[in-house]
């Protein structure tokens, strides 16, 4: 008696979802689409470039303005991420009443790698699901 394979040999089901027909080639509907890519570079620099903007940040902030530094509440959902006390001084707006400059520049400048990675990592979804389909 001979059995009948479930699936044609070479053929993916199709009652697998991604990532199974992910790896079908027809043409550029990969996982890897050159579409891709660029949104992954751009979130990996933004993640790369967090460290050095907000250990800026927190440098700036406790050599010249100690107190402020001391006095940042951090809100029960920002208690897990490394950078909570900067992300808290950053959503409170605080650091306009201090009239630095510098410290503006580093806030706005930490505030735009913010958006920068959220819009990458947004695209970066978009474009996984739209590719999959």
């Amino acid at each position: 008696m001979q059995v009948k394979p479930a699936v044609q040999a070479g053929a993916w089901p199709r009652t697998l979802a991604w990532p199974a027909q992910s790896y079908r080639h027809e043409g550029l509907k990969t996982v890897f689409h050159l579409a891709i890519w660029p949104f992954i570079g751009v979130f990996f620099i933004c993640f790369l470039a967090q460290f050095p903007v907000f250990g800026g940040l927190r440098d700036a902030l406790r050599k010249r303005h100690p107190e402020v530094w001391e006095t940042i509440e951090i809100s029960p959902l920002l208690r897990s991420p490394m950078f909570a006390r900067e992300l808290a001084f950053i959503l409170s707006g605080s650091y306009r009443e201090l009239r630095d400059p510098d410290l503006t520049r580093r806030v706005m400048c930490a505030r735009w790698l913010g958006v920068v990675g959220v819009v990458a990592w947004g695209g970066l979804v978009v474009g996984l699901f739209t590719v999959s389909r």
